[in-house]
């Protein structure tokens, strides 16, 4: 599949060369194409891995920057920079003047405006960084099933309940995902699931059109070992797996 790589904004201006030159001697960017060679009328300017396009069209078609259209559609082009507040620091010194200097916006993003020889206003910046907390943050929870044979839970776990094998340790533990859920399982001796009563339960999934689910499992052979029920709080049943570990399904009301 074609990958796209770039977008050049496309800028009419009034007078190529004053608009090549702001590019090039205050914000220091490069010519990368001029053309027609007999009369120049529009031109590329680019820095790093972004480019403008200028052309002048006719002296009665005027540039027309977004907010002479509408005040809310206060800027021509949005530029990425990685560290806004260095490339600031850069064009203060070079005499660069500001529409409106560094700050914190409203919208989350960091950055400067500049205005542009024919009105364009450009933004230079980023969203706002947030410092990393200083307390250690849970980003994931596993569960830990033991069962008894790794690979015949593993079986069990993808083909009958259409979870995905995340990775696989030596013969004895294996981590299995579905829709952002994880559950690693471990193998050894026997849980122990026989003194189990039906209400005993290891896992609890929260699914929606859990009808559908139910008779979706009931084709596939599956240990039933609550059949679907109401309940004040919604519907739910409950299977085994092989080892016995109890996992119920409830979609809340």
């Amino acid at each position: 599949m074609p990958n796209l790589t770039h977008i050049f904004p496309f800028f009419i201006v009034a007078d190529l060369k004053a608009a090549v030159s702001f590019y090039t001697g205050k914000l220091g960017f490069e010519v990368r194409y001029t053309g027609p060679a007999d009369g120049p009328y529009w031109a590329i300017v680019g820095r790093d891995e972004i480019s403008i396009m200028l052309k002048a069209i006719a002296p009665e078609i005027k540039p027309a920057p977004n907010h002479t259209r509408h005040e809310w559609a206060r800027w021509d082009a949005y530029i990425h920079v990685s560290d806004p507040d260095i490339l600031f620091e850069a064009y203060r010194a070079g005499g660069v003047k500001f529409l409106q200097p560094l700050k914190d916006d409203n919208d989350g993003l960091r950055g400067f405006e500049v205005t542009d020889a024919d009105g364009y206003v450009l933004f230079f910046g980023r969203p706002v960084s947030h410092p990393q907390s200083p307390v250690p943050a849970f980003k994931q929870m596993s569960l830990q099933l033991p069962v008894t044979h790794i690979e015949r839970s593993i079986e069990f776990y993808t083909k009958k309940l259409g979870f995905s094998l995340d990775f696989r340790y030596e013969d004895f533990y294996a981590g299995i995902v579905k829709d952002g859920f994880s559950i690693h399982l471990k193998s050894g001796d026997s849980p122990g699931n026989d003194k189990k009563n039906k209400e005993d339960l290891d896992i609890t999934f929260s699914v929606d059109r859990i009808g559908r689910l139910y008779e979706e499992l009931l084709g596939k052979s599956i240990d039933i070992v609550q059949p679907l029920r109401d309940m004040p709080y919604g519907k739910e049943f409950y299977i085994a797996d092989p080892d016995g570990n109890r996992i119920a399904f409830v979609e809340t009301a």
